[in-house]
């Protein structure tokens, strides 16, 4: 059982009939915008608190 089937049912469970389009439309454009926008803030977070004078990323060359 994957995790998406999971939150169908808790979905399904917690939502009325009529608005089960709806719902579900909103679980996935959520997880799409967490998926896009997640790695991004991860990024500025690593950038922003950074050492300075140390490099983000360990693979590049220390200036």
């Amino acid at each position: 059982m994957g995790c998406a089937s999971r939150r169908a049912t808790l979905l399904a469970d917690i939502v009325p009939a009529k608005a089960y389009g709806r719902a579900y439309g909103f679980e996935r454009m959520m997880d799409n915008l967490g998926t896009i926008f997640g790695p991004l803030l991860a990024l500025g977070l690593v950038a922003t608190l950074a050492s300075p004078g140390r490099s983000a990323c360990p693979s590049s060359p220390a200036s």
